[in-house]
Order: C-alpha cells, then sequence, then structure tokens
C-alpha cells in the first residue's frame, strides 16, 4: 500500500466497512483479460473467520471459477468534493481489498445458512423469503485469506 497514512489496520473498523457496503467485486484470472463479477453479499465474521456468502441463477460463467481463489473489492464513496480555490476535485471513501477461495455450497443447512446471512446483511431485522426458490439458487462463499482496508475521510 503506497499511502500508508490512509491504512485501515483495526480489524473491527474493516469489518464495519464491510458491513456497510452493498455491492462486492469478485475478480478472476481468466485469459485473456480478468472476469469480474459485481455482486450482493452477505458477511459472516468470527474471530478469526471472515465469509462473504452471495448466490445466483442455477448456471453462469462465474462457476467456472469455483475453488479458485479470487480477488475481491468493496468500497463506500461519500460523494465528490470540489476545492475552488485549488480547481482541484477528490472524493472521500472507503474500501477493503483482499482474496479469498471462492467455493460453492451444497450442504441444505449451509445453504439455508447463507440465505440468512445474505438477507440480513440487506435487512439487518431479517425478511423472510421464498423457500422455493432455494431449488433453483446456488450459494457460494469466499472464505477470506487477507484483506487490506483504507480511506480518504473528509479534511477538517
Amino acid at each position: 500500500m503506497r499511502r500508508h497514512d490512509r491504512e485501515i489496520t483495526d480489524r473491527r473498523e474493516i469489518l464495519d466497512i464491510m458491513r456497510r457496503a452493498k455491492v462486492v467485486r469478485l475478480a478472476f484470472n481468466d485469459e485473456p483479460v480478468p472476469y469480474i463479477l459485481p455482486l450482493n453479499f452477505g458477511l459472516e465474521a468470527t474471530d478469526t473467520d471472515i465469509i462473504l456468502w452471495m448466490h445466483g441463477a442455477m448456471e453462469g460463467r462465474k462457476y467456472d471459477f469455483l475453488g479458485q481463489e479470487a480477488a475481491f473489492e468493496m468500497d463506500i464513496e461519500n460523494g465528490y468534493l470540489y476545492a475552488a480555490s485549488r480547481k482541484s476535485c477528490t472524493m472521500p471513501y472507503e474500501s477493503v481489498i483482499g482474496r479469498g477461495l471462492f467455493e460453492e455450497v451444497t450442504e441444505e443447512q449451509e445453504i439455508l445458512k447463507g440465505l440468512d446471512v445474505l438477507i440480513r446483511h440487506a435487512h439487518p431485522e431479517g425478511r423472510e423469503y421464498q423457500t422455493a426458490m432455494v431449488k433453483v439458487t446456488r450459494v457460494f462463499r469466499l472464505r477470506v485469506i487477507s484483506c487490506t482496508a483504507k480511506r480518504r475521510g473528509l479534511k477538517p
């Protein structure tokens, strides 16, 4: 990381950014260019693990990458700031970048757990979903191996 003054090392702050993010972007090695996929996600964090839960249709290109490592990125932007006196524009932001193992979940109990984590990320108070959709939905997760975070805040 070039700008160590913006680095976030506190795990609680990193998880806070992840909880507030709405979209995760996964990047897979592919030829001739990386394959990037934006997804909604749910966050599960324990004392030792961070797992990003996702879901999708029964078919799709992403499934070609199961069992591989993926890079991920999520961010929270806070609008543009224009400094007229300097004629410059910037954006306060928070971001998390990392890598993890991309794997499918096939056991029904784990599938339901993943879907519950997903719905709670979007609606912390909880929501019901159509259980019939489980039969036509694939659930997968990214087990985070490592990540870094950064913040550019508003200047006082």
